[in-house]
């Protein structure tokens, strides 16, 4: 199970997000392995949007992230993706220090479809 607030959930589900960055102590998904995702934990009653096959995991400092990986999160830039991770959320070093653990995957499964737009 992997958590991601609505903007990330409909960039999955209309295939323009494949990798995500999260603020964990330790890893907690594998390469090769599958997640269903949710906005919310299931014990609310929250029923997954998309099933995933995780195919890289590796620790990353923010400042390091690539345009690249910026449009891979489904952002047009850098400054864009950290502005919307960096909301609400207070870092006791500055943002380019943070390190977190990024995720490359593939969508096995969709369960809903896209909001319109």
């Amino acid at each position: 199970m992997i958590l991601f607030k609505e903007p990330s959930a409909q960039l999955i589900l209309r295939g323009e997000k494949s990798q995500a960055r999260k603020l964990w102590a330790r890893a907690r998904a594998k390469e090769g392995a599958e997640h269903l995702l949710y906005r919310r934990p299931p014990m609310t009653g929250e029923k997954p949007f998309a099933k995933i096959l995780v195919t890289r995991v590796w620790k990353q400092r923010i400042g390091d992230m690539t345009r690249e990986e910026a449009l891979a999160e489904g952002w047009p830039d850098k400054a864009a993706w950290i502005e919307q991770f960096s909301e609400g959320k207070k870092f006791n070093s500055p943002v380019d220090e943070v390190e977190v653990y990024a995720l490359e995957f593939e969508v096995i499964e969709r369960f809903e479809e896209p909001a319109s737009t």
